[in-house]
């Protein structure tokens, strides 16, 4: 049986620390009238969404919020096991609003694509079933995972490389 070499493994840190969860955003200079992007959950595929808008009259703080740039990802049964995931781009509006069961996730301090894609390994999904908890076909992805878990993180242009490399 081989181990890796110190020197070979990543360091890892908190995913709190690369990125915003759940992070603000600003709607000023929107009217009532004008189109956003709006996701219901059925909307969000495995790597990317389905386009569609809605007027902003209708943004409701029940929506979870976001703009270009951030990763959304469902958080509720089978949804997240299925790898419903994309990242926010193109939208009308630059800004959007979606279902309460997205979890919103603004990377920082890492690389987005790099990011968007640990968050579809396998090692996650299985940390992310482990922590669901609800009844039956209504169990969520505890909002502590994300907070807690412990992203490994390569150096910055080896985290381009990987992310580059994968489809």
């Amino acid at each position: 049986m081989s181990t890796i070499p110190d020197q070979c493994k990543w360091p890892t840190i908190p995913l709190r620390y690369v990125c915003e969860l759940s992070p603000s955003v600003a709607f000023k200079g929107f009217e009532e009238d004008d189109e956003l992007t709006f996701l219901p959950m059925d909307r969000i595929k495995s790597g990317y969404f389905i386009p569609n808008t809605d007027k902003f009259s209708k943004y409701a703080s029940s929506y979870n919020v976001f703009e270009d740039g951030d990763i959304v990802l469902a958080k509720v049964t089978p949804c997240f096991k299925n790898g419903n995931i994309a990242i926010a781009e193109n939208l009308e509006g630059a800004k959007g609003f979606g279902s309460s069961e997205l979890f919103v996730i603004r990377p920082t301090r890492v690389e987005r694509k790099f990011l968007f894609y640990y968050l579809q390994s396998s090692t996650f999904k299985q940390e992310g079933e482990a922590s669901m908890t609800g009844a039956g076909g209504l169990k969520r992805v505890s909002p502590d995972l994300l907070r807690q878990h412990h992203l490994p993180l390569p150096a910055q242009e080896n985290q381009r490389l990987i992310a580059n490399y994968l489809p």
